[in-house]
């Protein structure tokens, strides 16, 4: 029953992602030639308190603020395992939101990290003809443990960078 369970979760948070998706490539279609001019990034620097940048404990290690996402680089953090009881089938995933120009988080999309349980995940995802070029985005990254428990693990302030 558990594996259904987490079949089931796991199929939800996919079809959201693919919301996500679908709301950002609709969002950038509708929007003329002009909206990638400069005026359309970030203006300044996104800071900690505007958007509750945080990192539980039990994420030993994750990449520094601004960090780089979407052209294939590689993103790593490291999680002891402790906020999923050791949980050697727990998933780590994350889900990505960019700054707009006036400060609003617009949700973009979501995945699973590689990596199962405890220790290294990393991703290497790639983000595709987005008007996010360029603007700081936030991925709050969680744990889904076996039994279906998503816990938050933090909020990570990253780059994005349109896949060429």
């Amino acid at each position: 029953m558990n594996k259904n369970y987490l079949r089931y979760v796991l199929g939800a948070m996919l079809a959201l992602s693919m919301i996500f998706v679908v709301s950002c490539s609709s969002e950038s279609s509708s929007k003329n030639t002009d909206s990638k001019s400069s005026e359309n990034k970030s203006d300044s620097k996104t800071s900690k308190k505007d958007y509750d940048l945080s990192s539980d404990p039990s994420v030993t290690s994750f990449p520094e603020e601004g960090a780089k996402f979407g052209n294939g680089q590689v993103l790593e953090f490291e999680y002891d395992g402790s906020k999923s009881n050791n949980d050697p089938y727990a998933t780590v995933g994350y889900d990505l939101s960019y700054v707009q120009s006036n400060g609003t988080l617009v949700p973009m999309s979501g995945a699973f990290l590689e990596g199962r349980g405890s220790g290294t995940f990393k991703t290497t995802d790639s983000v595709f003809t987005s008007d996010a070029d360029g603007r700081d985005a936030i991925m709050e990254l969680s744990v889904t443990d076996s039994d279906g428990k998503n816990t938050v693990l933090g909020r990570y302030l990253v780059t994005i960078e349109v896949a060429k």
